[in-house]
């Protein structure tokens, strides 16, 4: 990633508390009209959280997103 896209592109995550991980989640459930982010098989609230707040998870994440064809 080029500094450019760095310093004007980028923005610091670790800012971004789990509460309002958590309320960004229940709007997404809302909009989609899921009944819950946390159910059966969906656990939205900690994959959002282990993104935004690991960086190490993110780079785990979007390595697997990345593979898919």
């Amino acid at each position: 990633m080029d500094e450019f896209y760095r310093r004007n592109f980028t923005k610091d995550l670790s800012s971004i508390s789990t509460n309002e991980i958590n309320k960004a989640v229940e709007g997404l459930c809302e909009q989609l009209g899921i009944k819950s982010g946390s159910a059966v098989d969906i656990n939205l609230f900690r994959l959002l959280q282990a993104y935004i707040q690991d960086v190490e998870k993110r780079g785990e994440i979007n390595a697997m997103l990345n593979s898919w064809t």
